[in-house]
């Protein structure tokens, strides 16, 4: 397993004034968490305005960070999508692009109960050879429980990472540690980005 074990920055996609991408920012921007001694780097995700990006401009910064990272440090593809089809279609490409872990968020357009999501991760899990991450943020409303990490993780072994992004969350980590053991990393987005 990709070990992650400390902190990962989400990196920002720096914008030109005409809205382009700055590539040349960009690759320093990655090369400045391989030097600083991140753990990881994350990209395109929410602190890099994924959702401004077109699919095309998505691979070209995830192939600008697999670049400048150099296989320093592991590179984790955000592939975001309410839709199952894209959400794995983006991830097999950021594989054969040459990150290291996939990451998804769980899709939280519509209330959703926990076998829909199941269903849609379990589509993302089996459609790459990659650790996944899951990242779960669902302000005020409810996130996935340590029982659920535990059964996806059973069905799904590529399922190696769980990201909470919630206050107070420690008697969560508890209960998965209880379940699931080292089998499962937990990393902590609330601000943050530490793994515990």
């Amino acid at each position: 397993m990709t070990r992650i074990d400390g902190i990962v920055p989400i990196i920002p996609v720096p914008f030109n004034k005409d809205e382009s991408i700055n590539f040349s920012d960009l690759k320093r921007l990655v090369k400045y968490c391989v030097s600083s001694g991140a753990s990881a780097v994350c990209l395109p995700a929410y602190a890099s305005e994924f959702y401004k990006l077109s699919e095309n401009e998505r691979e070209m910064v995830i192939g600008i960070a697999v670049e400048a990272s150099a296989n320093k440090i592991p590179v984790i593809g955000q592939a975001n999508h309410v839709s199952s089809h894209i959400a794995c279609e983006m991830a097999k490409r950021y594989q054969e692009l040459g990150v290291d872990i996939i990451s998804t968020a769980v899709p939280r357009l519509f209330p959703l109960n926990e076998n829909d999501i199941m269903i849609h991760l379990g589509r993302i899990a089996e459609s790459i050879s990659l650790p996944l991450l899951v990242q779960d943020f669902n302000p005020g409303g409810p996130t996935i429980g340590a029982q659920f990490i535990q059964n996806f993780n059973t069905s799904h072994p590529n399922f190696t990472y769980i990201k909470l992004e919630e206050p107070l969350f420690v008697n969560k980590l508890i209960a998965i540690r209880d379940l699931v053991n080292d089998r499962i990393g937990v990393l902590e987005g609330w601000g943050g980005g530490t793994t515990c």
